[in-house]
């Protein structure tokens, strides 16, 4: 426990939480007791200095400007569909040596360079950013957290390798055999495949991983606690057998501890060829410790080896804590374990009742847990996990563990086995599909507030000094129920107007006095791995206690106003979809077209808007002024639905991408416009530039929604002078990431917030 104290990220609340079981040892324990606490406060003390002052060390690498020389060895490569990842070690920058991982991404075509060769290139980086958006992922602390000092694009034609060091064997042969895998399965497969068999999730779709989620089966694809259970297991029953058989010695000594030596290697090598996450990490040094106590003859206890785990793991990377894979695979060992325990005291022998139970207390802890970090609830998850589990145990990891014996042993054996074990993972998708499926198998929820679910976590092994029975049955229970407290909503009988960072595109939200929300564009990136709905949107709304939506607003059909919409309608039951009058596009856009018939699917009412078109709530009126009603003619962006929100005595202007031609017709139709906060037209570009228009709104407060280093060079000088000069304050989110503003009606004012995760 005393790992956890030095993590200055928590704050005092959630530590005072983490000591309440250590301090009742630490009190009430033996001397033992007390000295494994004291010992565990300094090594976690040095190991979170250590870490912290490794992290600022990277983070105050001075990021290079323009186009600089980079040296240094391939760590890891990860071919991805649309491009190839180096991860660079021993870095210099120019000459200059540079602490820490070095991350560059590569046009796929001509990069030649393995794990363990030294290159040299050229690369553009860019500077980790300090902005928040509440509830979505943090990718640039996530990269700090795994040492990497800077990311950015190579730059290069060609990236080769100039020197073989000898390093990184392991991150290559992973690399060839991920390679081979691509050859024989087809590329759907490709993915699951890779992921089973070396860890690799390059070409794992974002849907499928979704899917996976939604079900409760995700934990399959992280090579961990079953797969390394198998593997030892497996290889112990084999040497145990064969030692017996051919080396006919277990009439005189006890072959137990042989059987268990032997099989540390097979087991080890496991983990090295699937890369070594946290997961495997932990599974392996619970397994390890496992063994050993085999090899020295003395009792397993269970316990001690998840406790060691644990205490490793933390020293070696204090941060994990926070981590989600690392609190569900340790919350899921321990509830194996203690339902194990209870299930013997009650004395339940058969194997399959003790499977049913552990599997469905599994899915009752970790449901909390699951709905906090993903915001998924897998109500069929534990029908799935006793039909995939067994199915994965006595056929895809064993194939795959074969598999990779036979890259070295008997390479013609290794396309057959991985052909198999692609084909044995159709299960699994299948899965996920039927799940989607199923009345709440897509079920989104806010999730658990962080105190109440922390405090959960830290009062359930308390239950412990209770005696077995109803009284300890009891007491658990009312633990269970304290993640069901419902979050609280931040700046309640307030009216709040968030423009959120979705890089170079649109989405802003309005929260009317009542707690309702209304949604004016969801733009942004969707590829195979990110969704913008799912990183920003969603998790804004999430963390904001919100889980439905009044109405949805597209300003004009283009992607990076609308990419989004459709995941929300998955996400949030929405009552009404405002759009304009774009014919030509729902005749000839797919994506639109299928939009709208998905709001009609998910029971939302379709609404075609033209000025004059106006909805109140609680005191917030939400009108369309732009275009007219028989306006016909114009550029989509001109014609794009622009939106007046009023509260009290404040307006709130969501301009779209009019023009100038567009902006003289809005001022000729609202010749006494005004708005105190205000999102620049066009994402402040040089055609939306108009002094009448600056000059009439009187703006407090401008937003520009755009993407750092965006190709267009938004916003043009010109039009940021503007409104300088006009008397605003400016904001952008490509700088000040999500910017928030809350009124009272009589008040407006721009809010800060902590995205913390507590």
């Amino acid at each position: 426990m005393g790992i956890c104290w030095g993590l200055p990220q928590l704050g005092w609340p959630p530590l005072v939480l983490v000591w309440i079981p250590a301090g009742y040892f630490f009190v009430r324990g033996t001397r033992q007791h007390r000295l494994a606490a004291l010992l565990g406060l300094c090594a976690g003390l040095a190991a979170t200095a250590w870490e912290e002052a490794q992290k600022a060390e990277w983070a105050a690498v001075e990021t290079p400007a323009g186009t600089v020389w980079v040296e240094g060895v391939v760590a890891d490569r990860d071919d991805r569909p649309e491009d190839i990842l180096l991860l660079l070690d021993e870095t210099r920058l120019d000459q200059h040596p540079s602490p820490g991982l070095i991350r560059l991404v590569f046009k796929k075509s001509k990069v030649t360079a393995l794990p363990g060769e030294r290159v040299k290139v050229q690369a553009t980086f860019r500077e980790y950013s300090r902005k928040v958006s509440p509830g979505a992922f943090d990718m640039d602390r996530y990269f700090l957290q795994q040492g990497i000092a800077l990311h950015g694009r190579g730059e290069g034609e060609t990236v080769a390798g100039l020197q073989d060091t000898g390093d990184w064997r392991w991150n290559r042969l992973r690399w060839q055999i991920a390679q081979q895998v691509g050859e024989v399965v087809s590329s759907e497969r490709r993915g699951l495949t890779e992921v089973m068999l070396v860890g690799k999730r390059n070409w794992l779709s974002r849907d499928v991983r979704e899917e996976l989620q939604a079900s409760g089966i995700y934990h399959l694809i992280s090579i961990s606690g079953l797969h390394m259970a198998l593997v030892a297991g497996g290889s112990f029953f084999l040497f145990r057998l064969l030692l017996v058989f051919f080396i006919p010695l277990s009439r005189h000594y006890d072959l137990k501890p042989w059987s268990a030596l032997l099989s540390l290697p097979p087991l080890i090598f496991y983990a090295l060829l699937s890369g070594l996450s946290v997961p495997t990490l932990r599974s392996l040094i619970m397994t390890m410790v496992f063994l050993g106590s085999l090899m020295l003859g003395r009792p397993v206890n269970s316990w001690r080896s998840w406790m060691a785990a644990a205490i490793l793991l933390l020293l070696w990377h204090p941060s994990q804590l926070l981590d989600a894979g690392f609190q569900l695979s340790f919350v899921a060992v321990a509830t194996l374990l203690a339902v194990g325990r209870e299930l013997r005291r009650l004395q339940v022998t058969s194997t399959l009742w003790q499977g049913f139970w552990q599997t469905l207390m599994v899915g009752v802890i970790l449901t909390p847990l699951v709905s906090y970090h993903f915001h998924f609830v897998s109500w069929y998850g534990f029908f799935a996990n006793l039909a995939t589990v067994t199915w994965s145990s006595v056929t895809t990891i064993p194939l795959g563990f074969f598999a990779l014996l036979a890259w070295f042993a008997w390479p013609e054996a290794f396309n057959p086995l991985v052909f198999a074990m692609s084909y044995s993972l159709d299960p699994l998708r299948w899965v996920g599909e039927w799940n989607a499926l199923l009345p709440g198998g897509w079920w989104r929820t806010p999730g658990p507030a962080a105190f109440w679910l922390l405090l959960a976590v830290a009062l359930l092994p308390l239950t412990a000094i209770l005696p077995a029975g109803n009284k300890r049955l009891l007491a658990t229970g009312l633990i269970l129920l304290l993640p069901c407290i419902p979050r609280s909503t931040p700046y309640e009988n307030h009216m709040l107007f968030a423009v959120l960072d979705v890089g170079q595109a649109q989405a802003a939200l309005l929260r009317d006095a009542g707690g309702g929300w209304h949604l004016v564009d969801a733009g942004g990136i969707i590829t195979n791995r990110y969704h913008v709905a799912e990183g920003v949107i969603s998790p804004f709304l999430w963390w904001a206690n919100a889980d439905r939506l009044e109405r949805i607003i597209i300003s004009h059909p283009q992607m990076d106003h609308y990419a989004g919409v459709a995941r929300m309608l998955d996400n949030f039951s929405t009552r009404e979809l405002w759009i304009g009058h774009f014919p030509r596009e729902e005749s000839r856009s797919p994506t639109y077209g299928f939009l709208l018939k998905l709001a009609q699917k998910r029971q939302t009412d379709l609404v075609r808007v033209a000025a004059g078109h106006e909805a109140v709530a609680h005191g917030l009126s939400i009108k369309i002024i732009h275009p007219e009603v028989n306006h016909t003619g114009g550029s989509t962006n001109n014609n794009s639905l622009v939106v007046l929100a009023t509260y009290g005595k404040h307006g709130f202007l969501l301009p779209g991408d009019v023009e100038r031609p567009g902006i003289k017709r809005l001022l000729k139709a609202n010749p006494k416009l005004t708005a105190q906060v205000v999102i620049a037209p066009h994402h402040g570009s040089g055609g939306s530039r108009h002094m009448g228009f600056t000059n009439q709104l009187k703006a407090q407060h401008v937003i520009f929604s755009l993407g750092q280093y965006n190709r267009y060079g938004f916003p043009r000088h010109e039009v940021v002078h503007d409104w300088l000069k006009s008397g605003a304050l400016l904001w952008q989110t490509s700088l000040d990431g999500t910017i928030l503003f809350k009124s009272d009606g009589q008040n407006v004012e721009q809010v800060s917030f902590q995205d913390t995760w507590f």
